[in-house]
């Protein structure tokens, strides 16, 4: 499981209308976003930065996944309840070009740190296949925000249930 994980994760740069699709170039919503923090805290000497997610866990629980090159400052800063992100035991994946790339690039001097936070919600299995579904009818079926389809990939990372939602697993 771990490599299909890996492989499914990291994404893809060959095929447009494939699943996770990575891109040929940074598009207009993260450039400005790279720009904004140029503009406004270049100067900055520590930057700490928290990526939120959903998705990745076990339902209802919360997880702050570290690197290994930045696991150690990540436990001073965050505690104990910080996870190396490492697909060979389970608690995540590796990616390229993400967010902390894009941190690195814009605050090369500063004393930077990155954490990703993930909040569990349903098992891989059920992920991908409504990743695939939202896919297919993207590409070949339609755009409407309320089919099925649509509905059924935001429940699949935001799950509808209250308990959830306030941060206890049922």
């Amino acid at each position: 499981m771990t490599a299909l994980k890996q492989a499914v994760a990291n994404g893809q740069y060959d095929y447009a209308k494939g699943l996770f699709f990575g891109g040929k170039r940074l598009r207009q919503g993260p450039e400005r976003y790279q720009a904004f923090l140029r503009e406004r805290l270049t100067g900055a000497p520590r930057v700490i930065a928290i990526d939120v997610h959903t998705g990745v866990g076990e339902y209802g629980e919360e997880l702050l996944l570290a690197e290994e090159e930045e696991f150690k400052a990540a436990r001073r800063i965050f505690g104990a309840r910080v996870t190396l992100a490492d697909a060979d035991r389970g608690a995540a994946y590796r990616i390229r070009g993400g967010y902390e790339k894009m941190l690195a690039r814009v605050f090369p001097g500063s004393d930077l740190h990155f954490v990703a936070e993930e909040f569990g919600t349903y098992r891989p299995i059920h992920i991908v296949r409504a990743l695939r579904e939202e896919n297919r009818w993207h590409h070949w079926g339609g755009s409407a925000p309320t089919h099925p389809v649509k509905l059924g990939l935001r429940e699949a990372f935001s799950p509808e249930d209250e308990v959830w939602r306030r941060g206890g697993a049922s």
